[in-house]
Parts: structure tokens; C-alpha cells; sequence
């Protein structure tokens, strides 16, 4: 019932309101440029860093080396 009324109100199932939320965290972590990926992974308790690469391609469309670049070129 939880899971209905979350879905409802935010327009995102519980676990993609988590996975996105993880997410800008991680660019944030990446802009900051203090932690590589495997520790980026680590901290945001991903299973893996390829997991957390395929989560972070398939939320942003871009791989994280992709966006590491693209915010280093602004």
C-alpha cells in the first residue's frame, strides 16, 4: 500500500526514487573528483562498480567516465 502511494505521489517506484537519488549523488561525488569509481561505488553501497556503471549509464545516458569528462570540459 506504502509502495502505491509512494508510486503515486512521486511519479517513482521506491527503488528507482533510491537508485536516482544515489545517482546525483555519485556525480556529485564525481564532480568533486576526491574518489574514484570503485570507491564512489563502495560509498553509495552498490553491489559492484560495474553495477553501479550500468545503473549510472542507464539513469544519466552516459557511462560515469563519460560525464566525468563532460564536466571537466565546462
Amino acid at each position: 500500500y506504502l509502495s502505491k502511494i509512494f508510486k503515486n505521489s512521486s511519479g517513482y517506484t521506491i527503488l528507482e526514487y533510491i537508485l536516482h537519488r544515489k545517482i546525483q549523488e555519485a556525480k556529485k561525488l564525481i564532480r568533486e573528483e576526491t574518489l574514484n569509481f570503485t570507491q564512489i561505488s563502495d560509498q553509495l553501497a552498490f553491489d559492484n562498480p560495474h553495477y553501479f556503471s550500468r545503473v549510472f549509464k542507464r539513469v544519466t545516458n552516459m557511462t560515469p567516465s563519460e560525464y566525468k569528462n563532460s564536466v571537466k570540459i565546462r
